[in-house]
């Protein structure tokens, strides 16, 4: 699909950095600026962390609200029960900032692994972000 790309890996830990990811932003802005939108960027990240399915479901929704709403001074400080790691989840929204963004499914470790119990979950959301 991307014959001959350039792959540049950059990993932020779990720390909760508002100035890192500050900085981040504008020096990634500067060089995909360079690229004229010929940029794939992906961001990973696990959503719910080894709770029940209950509070999975609950925090799942909290954070859903939170990205559908770009609420980034929410989402930010959340611990590793709603997201493993805030700072590239904010930082690749506000890379992505004109863009709209769209949920395209979501599953939990319980419907992966095909696990009976209700307990250590973990989850997963992916979305798209797509020009108008």
């Amino acid at each position: 699909y991307f014959p001959g790309a350039t792959i540049v890996p950059i990993m932020i830990g779990e720390e909760h950095n508002q100035a890192l990811v500050d900085e981040l932003e504008i020096s990634l802005s500067q060089v995909f600026s360079e690229y004229n939108g010929r940029l794939m960027i992906i961001g990973t990240v696990d959503f719910a962390h080894y709770l029940d399915e209950e509070t999975t479901v609950a925090h799942d929704l909290v954070t859903k609200e939170l990205i559908v709403n770009k609420d980034y001074s929410h989402l930010l400080p959340l611990s590793d029960g709603y997201i493993d790691s805030p700072s590239v989840l904010v930082l690749t929204m506000r890379l992505l900032e004109a863009y709209d963004i769209s949920l395209l499914g979501e599953t939990n470790s319980k419907t992966i692994l095909g696990y009976e119990g209700s307990e250590g979950m973990t989850s997963y959301q992916s979305y798209i972000f797509e020009k108008e």
